[in-house]
């Protein structure tokens, strides 16, 4: 079997190496945060030969490795909470290149392997977020040299190679931004869904333009500021968004973000280091994770 080193340059290797090699760095990854299974599931994904395949590979481990956590985690729910992030990011760095690259011809056996790493509701959110992220990969690729004029011009250090890296650190400062949600928090905020869906919904009328000319948007304009570049490359399109070069990929940009709001029924809640969930009766009650038989990290309500 051929895989790919870091130059990129391939190289023949038996696949007893590679699964080794894999559940060498998978027990080393748990091991850091104090998990230990019998067992770890793998799933094998067999990717095509193409010219494009090294450029997958490439984006693929780049976005693995964005859910790294410096922080350490006080009690067991932190814990399989930490490696259920990585694993998300993991399936996350495969849904998310093929959608970039269409190296699959057939993506639904991809989603189909992908079901048995993940359960049913994480592999809906995964599919919503990598369609918005798409979109913002979509946007920054075509507006790569108006985004690195803006910067210049707003004597702002623009430090990317090209627009895989402003991608790449867009999607760092993303994760960055959810940990204050997170057990590390110590006081976290305990938002309401549905204040959580209302401002959702005022950004997306922001980005649909219904707050132009209005005091509102210059707010919204700042607030993207503030964000740096996980906003500087919205404000350096704002004014060429309705052009015929960005008009459709700025509507596939909106339609994907509309869809997130689904997102907010999956929300963890933590207190004191413990994880909370909504029932489907609008009650949040705690839950808890262990490790079954097959190796897998299970949820469930706590007793």
């Amino acid at each position: 079997m051929d895989i790919l080193n870091e130059n990129p340059c391939s190289r023949e290797v038996p696949f007893l190496t590679i699964l080794a090699k894999e559940m060498e760095r998978a027990t080393a990854e748990e091991a850091a945060l104090g998990i230990k299974r019998n067992q770890i599931p793998f799933i094998y994904i067999n990717l095509p030969d193409t010219p494009h395949t090294p450029q997958f590979i490439g984006l693929a481990q780049a976005i693995r490795t964005i859910a790294l956590f410096d922080l350490t985690p006080e009690n067991n729910q932190q814990r399989f909470w930490m490696r259920c992030v990585q694993l998300y990011w993991q399936a996350k760095a495969i849904l998310l290149s093929q959608k970039i690259f269409n190296l699959m011809p057939n993506q639904a056996d991809l989603e189909q392997l992908l079901s048995q790493m993940l359960p049913k509701t994480a592999l809906k959110n995964l599919q919503l977020e990598t369609d918005a992220e798409k979109a913002v990969y979509d946007l920054i690729v075509a507006g790569e040299p108006l985004i690195r004029d803006w910067a210049k011009k707003e004597g702002i250090n623009y430090p990317f190679q090209n627009s895989q890296d402003l991608f790449l650190h867009f999607l760092k400062d993303k994760f960055q931004s959810s940990l204050s949600k997170t057990p590390f928090n110590p006081e976290p905020l305990w938002l309401d869904k549905r204040k959580q869906r209302a401002h959702h919904r005022q950004w997306l009328k922001f980005f649909a333009d219904q707050f132009t000319g209005e005091p509102k948007e210059l707010d919204y304009l700042q607030f993207l500021k503030e964000m740096e570049w996980e906003g500087y490359w919205i404000l350096a399109l704002w004014k060429h968004k309705n052009q015929p070069a960005f008009k459709k990929l700025w509507q596939a940009y909106l339609k994907s973000q509309r869809k997130l709001v689904a997102l907010f029924d999956s929300d963890l809640h933590w207190r004191k280091g413990i994880p909370y969930k909504s029932k489907r009766t609008s009650k949040i009650l705690p839950i808890e994770a262990e490790i079954d038989k097959t190796g897998y990290i299970t949820w469930y309500w706590s007793s």
